[in-house]
């Protein structure tokens, strides 16, 4: 049995680097990131801040993992020497540049998380950027939603949010079923790249998975 967790590493191991994190979420991680144990996984994060999720992400994958982070404070730009493993983007995320700065030079992920401003426009650019260019398998996790429900970062409730965003995606990964009005062409891309959609308290992951053929239905066999 594998004697690390993410909660092991904030608890009890020595760090020198502090992390912010709610302590329901660290089964949460373990439950969709264990798959990548071994993998060498890339992984993207969205707002560094003081660099712990950095460390307690290299500490769960033994450092065999490739992190790359975006922030908008250039004081992070420090951990481009801190860690091998690690690349550093500085740019503000209120608009798209720095997105495609970073997958000009990285075109797939198998994780993202999205930890970042916590502004609502900032969270659904993000998402719509980076979902499409997440591995076959991969999970986009964005953080701290409960700013969906506070005005100070766009949110509130029913408006432009990235839980209503969400809410959306459901229809999506159900287009199959649509009959009036039939699925749109992007509702049934969404469909075939996607595998399932969790929601948490204060936390949405969505699993992609490559798969063109559409949903099979029928009666089991009788015995003979």
């Amino acid at each position: 049995m594998r004697n690390k967790s993410f909660k092991k590493w904030f608890y009890e191991e020595p760090k020198t680097h502090q992390a912010h994190k709610w302590y329901h979420t660290f089964d949460i991680y373990e439950r969709h990131f264990e798959k990548y144990v071994g993998t060498n996984p890339v992984i993207l994060e969205i707002g560094v801040e003081f660099g712990g999720g950095i460390e307690m992400l290299n500490y769960y994958f033994d450092n065999q993992c490739t992190i790359y982070g975006i922030d908008f404070n250039p004081v992070w730009e420090k951990y481009n020497d801190h860690w091998d493993n690690v690349k550093m983007f500085i740019g503000d995320t209120s608009t798209n540049k720095i997105y495609e700065k970073v997958t000009s030079e990285v075109p797939v992920f198998d994780i993202v998380i999205d930890d970042g401003s916590h502004i609502n426009d900032h969270q659904i650019r993000a998402f719509e950027h980076f979902y499409p260019r997440i591995s076959d398998g991969g999970v986009y996790l964005c953080e701290d939603v409960c700013t969906s429900y506070w005005s100070e970062h766009g949110g509130g409730m029913h408006g432009n949010t990235f839980i209503e965003h969400s809410k959306k995606l459901i229809d999506k990964l159900n287009s199959y079923h649509h009959r009036e009005p039939s699925a749109t062409e992007d509702d049934i891309n969404f469909r075939k790249t996607t595998n399932s959609i969790h929601y948490y308290d204060n936390f949405v992951f969505i699993e992609k998975m490559f798969d063109d053929e559409e949903p099979q239905f029928g009666l089991s066999p009788m015995p003979q």
